[in-house]
């Protein structure tokens, strides 16, 4: 009506089945809709009716200061924005910037699409806005990333001196049995490799304990044994073998004998 906009709503109304009027309940669109509107929506909206000379502004949720920046945009970008706004049809990604601030906007008729004489809204969204969910969103994941890491390392110690413990044990163990200390026990409940490994070595430590263990007895028993007593060393008695008579030196007397008789 004139340069205002409504939002009307109409019912029947019926006496005994029969029908007998309608009831028109118009609620005048103005700053106050328009706000209320933004509160639920989280978009600033803005009401365009065409006129004759062009679109007037009739009502939106920003402060009359951003209303008028609105305007003198809507006026310096008439050729593009104009015709949609007469002919009830959309227009999406409009990029505008006012308030100091950069806004994407949506034109969509007010009534049903064609219908120019109902004018035209503009929802706008604050950029910044947009990008700050995002940003928001963004840095949750960074935050949960990061915690994740720190996590993922705090765990891998805490496995690394799970499985780490017992072959430090059994270093100290192989080292005290190196220094010639058998005393060392090596427990472990472990099924794998690790655990039977450490039980394998807390058997060779336990034989090596019994064995250390009965050689100090040996050693212990020893020092009561009576002391051997001494015993006469014979004389070497000389091996010299007798040499048999020789025939010939036996012969060569007979000979020298016999000449000795001749000459008496």
């Amino acid at each position: 009506l004139g340069d205002h906009l409504y939002q009307a709503a109409i019912m029947p109304l019926a006496r005994d089945q029969d029908l007998i009027g309608f009831l028109l309940v118009a609620l005048s669109v103005s700053d106050g809709l328009s706000q209320s509107v933004a509160k639920v929506s989280g978009a600033e909206i803005a009401f365009w009716l065409p006129t004759d000379d062009g679109a007037s502004l009739v009502a939106s949720s920003l402060e009359p200061a951003a209303a008028a920046e609105l305007g003198s945009l809507f006026a310096a970008h008439r050729g593009d924005w104009l015709p949609v706004v007469q002919s009830g049809g959309s227009l999406d990604h409009v990029p505008m910037r006012f308030s100091g601030q950069e806004w994407s906007a949506r034109f969509v008729p007010a009534a049903a699409p064609g219908e120019g004489r109902l004018g035209s809204v503009a929802i706008m969204s604050s950029t910044e806005q947009i990008t700050a969910s995002y940003r928001a969103i963004l840095n949750r994941v960074v935050l949960a990333g990061l915690a994740s890491m720190v996590g993922a390392i705090l765990l891998s110690i805490l496995l690394a001196r799970h499985i780490l413990r017992p072959i430090g044990t059994l270093a100290e163990a192989a080292e005290a049995a190196a220094a010639g200390d058998y005393r060392t026990h090596v427990d472990t409940e472990r099924s794998d490799v690790l655990g039977r490994l450490a039980r394998a070595f807390d058997s060779l430590l336990s034989d090596l304990r019994e064995k250390n263990d009965m050689e100090g007895y040996v050693g212990q028993m020893a020092r009561f044994l009576p002391e051997p007593a001494a015993e006469p060393v014979a004389a070497p008695v000389s091996m010299t073998p007798r040499m048999p008579p020789q025939r010939e030196i036996l012969a060569l007397l007979e000979v020298e004998f016999r000449h000795l008789l001749a000459s008496v």
